[in-house]
This record gives structure tokens, C-alpha cells and sequence, in this order.
């Protein structure tokens, strides 16, 4: 047990060195601490070397030396060839808008509008300029350069062409398109940036629509060259493939460049948002227009078969009371004999027949009825001209009858009286004598009647050619035709302009304008035929049976009467005079 307690001393004393040894280790440790903070400390006291003081630069040189270097970015920016910016890319819309300015002149105005509108750019780009130069505020620029459209307005008045209605319409779609996107901006973060003046993003504004309006133009010229052919199309046809990449071309056209003016590092964005721009504006815009053609053919298909009843009812009135007043003759007379003549009993025959016939043409026009395939087609339109036709002809053959059955009466009396004095009209004085003088006169006058050529030539080329536009339409003679019979059908007149012209053509091959076309001529050619020799008179002439002479002589009095009618009228006179066209 005595040789143990040496040894637990031992263990103890070597502890306890250990520890002093770990100790002087951490003393050691945080006096090199305490030296680096004391070298830390040295180095942030010592003191900052010495300042050169700034030279003093007086206010007017700086302001000249800034308006010295703006001077030189404006003309190196100018003509530049690489990305234009500035006053640059105002010059490059400048230069574009020129050249649009010639395109323009050349489709829808003249040479002299050219220059005009030549120096009316000129202009516009010097004044706006020195607007956003000059950081003349808002007010007097916006008042400025919206009194320009009264100039260009005063304009239209000189020339008179469709160019400066367009030109007008443009600059002020443009003034008030500015005003709304300065105005927008004007309170956003990067206005400054953007937006620097109104003059500028009018300028930019009024250059993009024109440039936009020209390759637009040209596109709408063309277009009907490559797919118009010889058949007729239908007005929803000619809105999707005529009207559609043209307002696409416009509106894409519209955006793009007005963004590119002032972002041009980003031209794949800025074809994406124009394109997108251009898909829902035109959508829109094509929607809004077939809506508005569809509703107004459905309320033109109303009206017109709404007037269907009001029309025939006044063709039933009319035929129905034939009969009726030449029954009433035997009254007034005391007698039958007008009544039983054979010349009586075939006017009121065809009144019957002809009631008969209007019976079945109102069926058969109430049966019509039409699809939405019939309205895009414009199918509806076919059948309506037709029903209008063989409505007038109905309507025309229902007032001759009526005229017929007057001049049956009225001859009858004049003839009552003449035989009662003992003497007619044409000096003879027996009723026999009176029939050869009557039956040699109306042969004569009515032989040296017959259809005019171009009645023939028209009927022709409409049975031949009723779906070509080269052969119907093509030379104009179908629409010189009814220029001349009815002078409200100038509106179908081609300007002088070579967009005019193109436009029109397109015009002319739609069926609806086909369709207005033979109805109007067919119309026209029936009204002179009928005026000049009326159906139910030349039945009459026609029939001629072997009748009682008291019948003959009144069916030839009718005869000349329409004869004579007929003459006074037309000594001299156009068919289109006869009618009152």
C-alpha cells in the first residue's frame, strides 16, 4: 500500500503541466490577436492623402460644350449607315414616307398631288423636329400640327381625287392616335425615355401609317390579279381573300414599325407583338364586316319579300275588276252587245289567265327560302332579282291589261256615238268603210315596229355567257347599256385613278353586281318593249278572228290608239326618254 501513493503524486503533477503548458499556449494566441487589431487599428488611423481641389468651370462653357457634342451626335446620326437612331431613323421614315408619298400619287391621285404632298412631308418633318428640338412642351405643338388637317382638308377641295381624302383621313387617324398613346405614357416610368415629345411620336405615328397604307395599297392592287378569274365571286369570298391579308398587311405593318423606332434591338419581339396585333385587329375587323353584310342581305331579304304582298295585292285588284266595269257597260247602255263581243271576251279572257299566272308566281316566290350558305354565296341575291323580275313583269302586264279594258270602254263609247251621227273620225262615213281604213293603217304603222339591235345582242350575250365575266361584262357594253337608260347606275362608274380602276374591276366580278346588272337591263329592255308595244295589245292584233265588224272595228280602234300613243311619244325620242329614265 506504502509503494502506491508515490505514484497517484506523480499522475497529478503531470496534469497539472500539462495544463500550464496549454495555458502559455492560449497566452501566446491572444497576444498575437491583440497585434493584428493594434496593426488593423494603424493602418484605418492613418491619414487620407491629400485632395486636389477641382478646377472651377463656368456654366456657359459647359452648356456650350453639351450643345456642341448633341450637334455632332445629330448629324453623325443622320447619316449614318449602320442602325439609325434619333434624328436618324426619323430621317429613314422621312425618306421611306417620300417614296410612298410617289407609290400613292401613282394609284390614287396624280402627279400634281405628288408635289404637293411631297412639300407638305417636308415641311411637317422640319416643324416637328424643331417641336422635339426645341422641347417646346405639349400644347403648342398639339395645337399646331392639329390645325395642319384643315390644310390638307382645303386640299381635297382642290384636287378632288381620292388620294387627298386619304391623305386626310390618314394624318388625322395619326394626330389623334398620338394624342392618346403621349397622353398614356405621359405619367409612366419611362416616358422620359420612350415618349420624349408629342411632335416626335406624331411624326413616328403619322410616317408608320402612311408607309403601312402604301405597302397595304400595293397589296390590294395586286391581289385581284392573281386570284380573280373568269367566274363570279361572292362578296364573303372577296372579304377573306381580298380584304383580309390587306387589313393584315396594315395592322401588322402599323405596329411593327412604330415599335422599331424606338426599340430596334428587338425585332423578333417586335414581329411577334405586330403579329399578334395584326391577327386580333383583323379578326375583329373581318367579323365585324361579314356580320354586317350577313344582317343587311337578311334585312334586304326581309323587306324585299315583305313587299311581295302589297305588290300582288294590287295586281289581284287590278285584274279582278276587268270583268266587273265591262259588265257594268250593259247599264250604262241598256244593253249587252259590248259585253258578248268577242274582242270584250278575250280581254277579259287574259286578265283571267293572266290572275291565274300571278297566283302561281306569288307560290312560287313564297316558297323561296334561305340558308346561310345561300347569304355567304349570295345566292339569296340571285333569287331575289329574279322574283323582282317576274314580279315587274306581272305588275307591268297587270296595268296594260287595266289600260286595255280603258281603252275598250272609251272606244266603245266614241264608236256608240259616231255611228250615231253618222260619221267616224277618219272622215269615212260607213262602219265598213271605217274597219279597211283602220285595219290598213294599224298593219302599216305596226310593220314598221321591231326590236332595236342592241335589245337583241344584249338577250343574246345574256343566254350565252350567264356565269363568264369576259364574255358578259368584260367590254362594258352591259354596263354602257344601262349607264345610258338609267343614269343612277354611275355609281358602278370606274374614277380615273389606276386603284379605281383595279377596285372596280374586282367590283364587276361579284355576283351580286352581275346580278344588278341583268336585272337592271332585263328590267330596262322589258319597260321600252312594253311601252313601245304592250303584250295584251299585241294579242290582240295577234288574234284577229273572224268576228263580228263591230268587234273588229273596236279591237282595231284599241290598236291604233296605243299606235298613235306610241308615235307622238317616241318621235325622236331615246326609249330611256319614253320611260322617264
Amino acid at each position: 500500500m506504502a509503494r502506491k501513493k508515490p505514484n497517484k503524486a506523480a499522475t497529478a503533477g503531470a496534469k497539472a503541466e500539462k495544463r500550464s503548458v496549454s495555458r502559455s499556449r492560449l497566452d501566446d494566441e491572444l497576444k498575437n490577436v491583440e497585434a493584428e487589431i493594434g496593426r488593423y487599428k494603424r493602418d484605418v488611423e492613418l491619414p487620407p492623402p491629400d485632395i486636389v481641389p477641382v478646377p472651377v468651370v463656368s456654366a456657359e462653357k459647359v452648356e456650350e460644350k453639351i450643345k456642341e457634342e448633341v450637334r455632332v451626335f445629330e448629324k453623325e446620326a443622320f447619316f449614318s449607315s449602320g442602325r439609325l437612331k434619333g434624328v436618324g431613323h426619323i430621317g429613314f421614315y422621312f425618306i421611306s414616307s417620300l417614296i410612298c408619298f410617289a407609290v400613292l400619287a401613282f394609284l390614287f391621285g396624280s402627279w400634281e398631288s405628288f408635289v404637293f404632298y411631297l412639300a407638305f412631308g417636308i415641311f411637317l418633318w422640319w416643324w416637328s423636329h424643331q417641336f422635339h428640338l426645341s422641347r417646346s412642351g405639349v400644347l403648342k405643338p398639339f395645337i399646331s400640327l392639329g390645325a395642319l388637317v384643315i390644310l390638307l382638308y382645303i386640299s381635297h377641295w382642290f384636287f378632288n381625287e381620292l388620294l387627298s381624302l386619304l391623305m386626310a383621313v390618314l394624318y388625322a387617324l395619326s394626330f389623334v392616335i398620338a394624342g392618346v398613346l403621349y397622353f398614356y405614357h405621359f405619367k409612366r416610368e419611362l416616358s422620359e425615355e420612350i415618349h420624349r415629345s408629342f411632335p416626335h411620336t406624331f411624326l413616328v405615328m403619322f410616317y408608320t401609317h402612311v408607309i403601312a397604307f402604301t405597302v397595304a395599297s400595293v397589296v390590294a392592287f395586286l391581289l385581284p390579279k392573281i386570284f380573280l378569274s373568269d367566274s363570279f365571286v361572292s362578296v364573303t369570298y372577296l372579304i377573306l381573300t381580298w380584304l383580309l391579308p390587306v387589313l393584315l398587311v396594315y395592322f401588322f405593318l402599323t405596329k411593327f414599325l412604330y415599335l422599331s423606332f424606338f426599340d430596334r434591338g428587338h425585332a423578333g419581339r417586335d414581329i411577334r407583338k405586330g403579329l399578334v396585333h395584326a391577327l386580333i385587329y383583323s379578326a375583329a375587323f373581318i367579323a365585324l364586316i361579314v356580320l354586317a353584310y350577313l344582317l343587311t342581305a337578311m334585312q334586304f331579304s326581309v323587306m324585299e319579300r315583305a313587299g311581295y304582298d302589297e305588290s300582288f295585292s294590287d295586281v289581284f285588284t287590278v285584274l279582278q275588276n276587268i270583268k266587273p266595269e265591262i259588265d257594268k257597260t250593259q247599264f250604262d247602255y241598256g244593253d249587252v252587245e259590248m259585253v258578248k263581243l268577242p274582242v270584250s271576251q278575250q280581254i277579259i279572257g287574259m286578265a283571267d289567265a293572266l290572275n291565274r299566272n300571278a297566283t302561281e308566281v306569288r307560290a312560287s316566290l313564297e316558297r323561296s327560302a334561305f340558308s346561310a350558305g345561300d347569304y355567304f354565296s349570295d345566292y339569296y341575291f340571285t333569287v331575289l332579282s329574279r322574283n323582282r323580275m317576274s314580279l315587274a313583269s306581272i305588275s307591268v302586264a297587270a296595268s296594260d291589261m287595266d289600260d286595255v279594258k280603258s281603252d275598250l270602254l272609251r272606244e266603245y263609247s266614241r264608236l256608240k256615238r259616231m255611228e250615231a251621227a253618222g260619221e267616224f273620225d277618219d272622215g269615212t262615213t260607213g262602219l265598213e268603210q271605217h274597219y279597211h281604213v283602220l285595219s290598213d293603217y294599224v298593219a302599216n304603222a305596226r310593220a314598221s315596229y321591231s326590236r332595236p339591235a342592241e335589245f337583241i345582242s344584249l338577250r343574246k350575250r345574256i343566254a350565252e355567257y350567264p356565269g363568264s365575266y369576259s364574255g358578259l361584262l368584260a367590254d362594258g357594253e352591259l354596263i354602257g347599256f344601262n349607264l345610258v337608260y338609267d343614269t343612277d347606275m354611275s355609281v358602278f362608274l370606274a374614277g380615273k385613278s389606276c386603284f379605281s380602276r383595279g377596285f372596280y374591276d374586282m367590283i364587276y366580278h361579284t355576283r351580286l353586281f352581275r346580278d344588278i346588272m341583268l336585272m337592271s337591263s332585263e328590267t330596262i329592255m322589258f319597260q321600252v318593249e312594253e311601252f313601245m308595244d304592250p303584250q295584251p295589245v299585241s294579242a290582240l292584233y295577234a288574234a284577229a278572228p273572224d268576228e263580228p265588224l263591230q268587234s273588229k272595228v273596236l279591237r282595231y280602234r284599241i290598236i291604233k290608239s296605243n299606235v298613235d300613243a306610241t308615235l307622238s311619244l317616241s318621235a325622236g325620242a331615246l326609249p330611256a326618254d319614253l320611260l322617264g329614265l
